[in-house]
C-alpha cells in the first residue's frame, strides 16, 4: 500500500474525523480505522512492551506497544494515546514526546469486511514506571531492551517502531 503520511506533533490535538479526512485526501488508499501506540521508555533504554491475549482475532499472544483504536468520543488522538497507556497499564500519561513513524495495514474481519488502518505512535512520558496489566486486554508486560526484543514475538511492524524508539536519544 503505497501511502503518504507526515507524522506531526500536531495530530495530536485533531480528532479521529479530522485526520482520516486529511489522509483520505491526500491518498488513494481509503482509511477508515485509526489506532494509536505508546512508546514507554525508561532511562536505561527499555520500553514497556504487553502481550496480547491468546483469544484475540489478530496477533494473538504477540507483543506491542501499549495502544489501540481511537473511538469516536475521544476529543482528540492525544486523548486516545492517554486513555489507552490508562486501559491497558494503569500509567497515567504527563506529556508527548515525540511522533514516531506511522505505519498502515489492513484487516479483515469474520464477515470479510476489508478495513485499510494507519497507526500513529509516539514516545510519550507517564508519572510512574509500575505499571498494572488489565487482563481484558494483555497476558502480560515487560519492560524489553534491544536484546530482549529480538526474541520476542512481535510484528515486523511493531518491531521496526520499537527499535526506532529505543535508538531516539531524549
Amino acid at each position: 500500500m503505497e501511502v503518504t503520511i507526515k507524522q506531526d506533533i500536531l495530530h495530536l490535538m485533531k480528532s479521529r474525523e479530522e485526520f482520516l479526512a486529511e489522509i483520505n485526501k491526500a491518498n488513494n488508499v481509503q482509511f477508515d480505522k485509526l489506532t494509536v501506540g505508546a512508546a514507554i521508555l525508561q532511562s536505561d533504554g527499555r520500553i514497556l512492551l504487553l502481550k496480547r491475549r491468546p483469544d484475540e482475532k489478530h496477533f494473538p499472544n504477540v507483543f506491542e506497544m501499549p495502544g489501540g483504536k481511537v473511538e469516536e468520543t475521544d476529543l482528540t488522538i492525544g486523548q486516545a494515546i492517554a486513555r489507552e497507556v490508562l486501559e491497558e497499564s494503569n500509567l497515567t500519561v504527563t506529556a508527548v514526546l515525540e511522533p514516531l513513524s506511522p505505519f498502515t495495514y489492513t484487516t479483515v474481519s469474520g464477515a470479510g469486511i476489508t478495513r485499510n488502518v494507519v497507526q500513529l505512535s509516539y514516545i510519550v512520558q507517564v508519572e510512574a514506571t509500575e505499571f498494572r496489566v488489565n487482563p481484558e486486554e494483555h497476558t502480560e508486560g515487560v519492560w524489553a531492551d534491544n536484546e530482549m526484543v529480538d526474541k520476542l514475538d512481535i510484528t515486523n511492524d511493531m518491531k521496526d517502531l520499537i527499535v526506532e524508539a529505543l535508538a531516539m536519544e531524549l
